[in-house]
């Protein structure tokens, strides 16, 4: 069984509290009430994590044979549609299963899950007092996030798993050290042991999840940082489908340089506003060239690359291409589906745009620096300088708001249960 990475937690706690002095952890109130959380509150939940996996292999020991058929990825650079993809095709429930931010953050073990939904059932018996407790606290953290919804009951990345082993990305995203992780180019940059052990436990809590899954036939995944870890996924899930999505640097860089930005200042006290703007850098050009290397030698049936405006373009026909290339069967009823919306994303029209001169970048310089993107994937070089908010589906229910406006406050205000049932 693969065992958590305590040395390396321990290093980077260590490094955040006595090590951090005029970095971009530098400690601040904000900062010292995370790594508190860190110290405490994290060890607390992987004790829960790591006990529910220990009774998993004594109350359901047949996890292990679960059928793990064909998974999708949807792989890429962050901001080029990633969310957008993966809420488009989850709708299709009798074909993808998915796997929501309690499951991924809270719940990693079958055991964790049956206690959980049926804390859920006496909830609903109560009168769901802990899911308006939930559905509250979800509407304070999603103030002021200017990027898609987040909830327990939403799908996030499933990259997520891997702080569970403290390994992966995430731990930059709270730790924002100098140096590009070597996980951010994993299959080149990791020894080849250390990136069996990961993704050992990575398809272990997959195998946990279609063990404990009650609908959908292939495991859909939201998974940009796989992008740098191709390699080894197809060495431990060999049957593994890949969507690669590709949106032209003019656009992708400034909005992940915001997306980065704000996850850094969510966190932290940076020193500047975009901090750490090389290795972000480096890390994007990682992402665009090792996906279509990497997938050279893999048959046609087993990946497909996309480009941003092809899906947002006409997302039907992006979805068609997609169960045509990976042979999948669309239902009737998805298919109405699907049209609702793509109809509803040709109508989108974001509220947030981010440009290459407000993160302190030039025009030239992405030019330069991913010259071969452009090249390979025909994208414009004097396209414009910005890109709008990738999020359809979160914008679709900003618009129905107010059509709503009639309720009544209270009715307005009542939150809506959001129970892991």
């Amino acid at each position: 069984m693969t065992k958590p990475r305590i040395a390396d937690y321990v290093a980077q706690l260590y490094r955040g509290w006595f090590r951090a002095g005029g970095t971009h952890g530098r400690l601040t109130p904000k900062r010292i009430g995370v790594l508190l959380a860190f110290s405490v509150l994290y060890p607390l939940i992987e004790a829960l994590n790591w006990l529910g996996f220990a009774l998993d292999n004594v109350l359901f020991p047949n996890w292990r044979h679960a059928d793990l058929h064909a998974p999708v990825f949807i792989i890429g650079n962050p901001r080029s549609g990633t969310t957008f993809l993966h809420r488009l095709l989850m709708r299709d429930s009798d074909t993808f299963y998915v796997m929501e931010t309690w499951e991924t953050l809270l719940a990693p073990s079958v055991t964790q899950r049956v206690v959980l939904k049926s804390l859920a059932r006496c909830d609903r018996a109560l009168g769901h007092p802990i899911a308006r407790l939930l559905a509250t606290v979800e509407r304070s953290l999603q103030r002021g996030i200017p990027m898609h919804g987040i909830g327990l009951r939403k799908p996030e990345e499933d990259e997520g798993m891997l702080a569970h082993i403290w390994a992966g990305l995430m731990p930059w995203g709270f730790f924002p050290e100098a140096k590009l992780p070597a996980a951010a180019r994993f299959d080149d940059d990791l020894p080849r042991e250390e990136q069996d052990t990961i993704l050992r436990f990575y398809r272990d809590c997959l195998l946990r999840h279609a063990h404990a899954r009650t609908n959908g036939q292939h495991y859909l995944a939201k998974s940009p940082a796989f992008s740098g870890k191709i390699v080894a996924l197809l060495r431990h899930i060999p049957d593994a489908r890949c969507i690669v999505l590709v949106r032209s640097p003019l656009q992708q860089v400034p909005s992940e340089m915001s997306l980065r930005s704000f996850i850094w200042h969510r966190f932290s006290d940076p020193l500047e506003p975009y901090p750490l703007k090389e290795q972000v850098l480096q890390k994007i050009a990682y992402w665009y060239q090792h996906p279509p290397e990497a997938l050279a030698d893999q048959p046609d049936d087993r990946h497909l690359f996309v480009t941003y405006d092809e899906l947002t373009a006409d997302p039907e026909a992006a979805v068609l291409r997609i169960y045509e290339r990976f042979s999948l069967e669309m239902s009737p009823a998805y298919a109405e589906i699907l049209a609702r919306e793509a109809a509803k994303a040709r109508r989108y029209q974001s509220r947030h745009r981010y440009t290459i001169e407000a993160v302190g970048l030039t025009r030239q310089e992405i030019v330069q620096r991913y010259r071969d993107v452009f090249d390979r994937y025909g994208f414009d070089t004097g396209a414009p300088g910005e890109a709008e908010e990738e999020d359809h589906a979160a914008a679709a229910r900003r618009r129905r708001r107010p059509r709503r406006a009639g309720r009544s406050r209270r009715q307005r205000d009542r939150p809506r249960p959001a129970d892991p049932s």
